[in-house]
């Protein structure tokens, strides 16, 4: 009885050392992965943007029909453009047509699913700032309308301009 309980334990001895080999293999997978999609080039302008894009910087706002955030940013940036005009052009983008989203004016909407996810986005709502050439060179998450006033108009004031 005991060589039953002593090979019992040695084998669940080596079972642990297998899972733990495994644990690590798993972990060093899922790192490269990462260290891979940290590397990714910024996106480009694609053709359906560049109908939209005037001569300087453009800012894309990626929003999702589903998302309250998204709905509070939208309302947001309607005020914003209501008291001082947008210094670049902007666009609405979703990945399905919004019911209840306003005619703003300033603002083009485009839907284009196969572009969001050209672009990557995971989280809505996110601002991605174009420069001339069409290379992305700015991403940020929009949680509230102080942030979504300083990717409009800059890092300046972006309190004062969304308390206006």
């Amino acid at each position: 009885m005991e060589r039953i309980v002593l090979a019992i334990a040695v084998a669940a001895l080596l079972l642990s050392v297998l899972l733990v080999f495994a644990y690590a293999a798993l972990l060093r997978i899922v790192r490269e992965m990462q260290a891979a999609s940290s590397v990714m080039t910024p996106a480009a302008v694609s053709e359906p943007l560049r109908q939209f894009s005037g001569p300087g910087n453009t800012l894309v706002l990626v929003v999702a029909e589903h998302c309250p955030a998204c709905v509070s940013r939208i309302a947001d940036l309607e005020r914003l453009v209501a008291t001082q005009p947008a210094p670049v052009p902007v666009v609405l983008l979703s990945q399905a047509e919004m019911s209840d989203t306003p005619a703003i004016r300033e603002v083009r909407q485009l839907v284009d699913p196969a572009l969001v996810g050209q672009l990557r986005v995971s989280v809505t709502p996110t601002a991605i700032l174009f420069d001339q050439q069409g290379q992305e060179f700015s991403r940020s998450i929009i949680g509230s309308e102080a942030a979504l006033a300083s990717a409009l108009y800059g890092p300046s004031e972006p309190a004062a301009r969304a308390n206006a």
